[in-house]
C-alpha cells in the first residue's frame, strides 16, 4: 500500500469505534457489546455483514475491528492489521425435514455435492432401506470464493461441484431452499440452521460418519469434518492504533470463552487444549488426530 495510505487513520465518524462482525458473531456479540459501550460509555457503531463486506471496510479505513467467517487472503493483510482467531463453528449439512436419510460419511457428501451420488436412492435409510427414489438437488452457498475454509473443506473449489447444483447468495435463501424442497441438500453454519433469523423455516441436518454436527465436543476433537473460522482485527501502528479497539477485542475474546455451547463457538483456549495449531494468535491448522 502507498504512504499515504499507509498514514491514514481511521475514519470513525461520530462514534468512538467503528466494529464490523460477522453475521453469526453479530447475532451472538452484539447484545453484549451494546451493553459493554453502555458502561464504558461509549459510542461503538456496530454493523454485521459478510468477510467482503469486512474486508471493504478495513480497506477504507473504517472500522476499528473487522470480523470474518473464513481465514484471511494474501490481500486481506493490510499492513498494521492484525488477525486473531475467534473460534470455529460447525458447518451443517442440511436437508428437508421429511427426508427420511440421517446420516451420510464424508465421502458420501463430497459425493453428492459433486454430482457423483445424483439420488437419494443411493444413501440409506436409519433402516439400511435405500432412500426416496428423488433426484438429489445440491445446493450451496458459495460464499468468500477467494478465501480458503467454510465450504472448501467439503470440496475444495467451485469447479467441483456438480453441474445441476444451485448457488444461493445468503444464509435465508440457503434455508428457504432446504425447507422446501424435499429433494434439496445444502449447508450452513449448524447454530444458524436452527436459529433462523427469520423464524419461518425448519431443516434437518445430517449427522456425518454418525457425528451430529451439534456435537462441539467432537468438533473440537477433530471428529467432525467441515466447520468455519471466525477471526476477528485490530489495526496496530501510530496513526491507526486504538487502545479502546484493544480493550474490546480482550472483552470480546473473554466472552467468546464464557458462552453457552448451545451458540456452538469452540474457543481458541479450548482448541490449543486439543492439539490444533496455531501460529501466535492465528489458527492455521486442525489437530493431528483428525480424519
Amino acid at each position: 500500500m502507498p504512504d499515504s495510505w499507509i498514514k491514514q487513520s481511521i475514519d470513525r465518524g461520530e462514534s468512538d469505534l467503528r466494529v464490523m462482525l460477522d453475521q453469526q458473531m453479530y447475532r451472538v456479540l452484539a447484545p453484549v457489546i451494546r451493553q459493554y459501550a453502555n458502561k464504558k460509555g461509549l459510542k461503538i457503531s456496530l454493523s454485521d455483514g459478510t468477510c467482503g463486506n469486512s474486508a471493504g471496510t478495513l480497506l477504507k479505513k473504517q472500522a476499528d475491528i473487522g470480523g470474518f467467517c473464513c481465514p484471511p487472503r494474501s490481500s486481506d493483510r493490510l499492513p498494521g492489521l492484525r488477525y486473531y482467531t475467534l473460534g470455529i463453528t460447525p458447518i451443517a449439512v442440511v436437508i428437508h425435514p421429511d427426508n427420511p436419510v440421517s446420516d451420510v460419511s464424508v465421502e458420501e457428501t463430497r459425493e453428492i455435492f459433486s454430482g457423483s451420488i445424483t439420488r437419494w436412492s443411493q444413501l440409506k435409510q436409519p433402516d439400511g432401506s435405500p432412500g426416496q427414489n428423488k433426484p438429489i438437488q445440491q445446493v450451496a452457498r458459495l460464499h468468500c470464493k477467494p478465501r480458503p475454509g467454510h465450504w472448501r473443506l467439503i470440496l475444495d473449489n467451485e469447479d467441483q461441484f456438480s453441474v445441476t447444483l444451485k448457488e444461493v447468495g445468503t444464509i435465508p435463501d440457503m434455508l428457504s431452499a432446504a425447507a422446501r424442497n424435499i429433494r434439496a441438500i445444502g449447508h450452513v453454519s449448524a447454530w444458524l440452521a436452527t436459529n433462523d433469523p427469520k423464524k419461518n423455516v425448519v431443516v434437518k441436518s445430517l449427522k456425518i460418519n454418525g457425528i451430529s454436527p451439534t456435537d462441539l465436543k467432537a468438533l473440537v476433537a477433530g471428529k467432525y469434518p467441515f466447520y468455519k473460522t471466525f477471526s476477528i482485527t485490530i489495526w496496530e501502528g501510530d496513526s491507526v492504533e486504538n487502545p479502546l479497539a484493544k480493550d474490546l477485542k480482550e472483552f470480546i475474546f473473554s466472552q467468546v470463552e464464557m458462552l453457552d455451547e448451545k451458540y456452538l463457538i469452540a474457543s481458541p483456549d479450548k482448541l490449543r487444549k486439543a492439539g490444533w495449531q496455531f501460529r501466535g494468535d492465528e489458527l492455521i491448522g486442525s489437530n493431528q488426530n483428525r480424519r
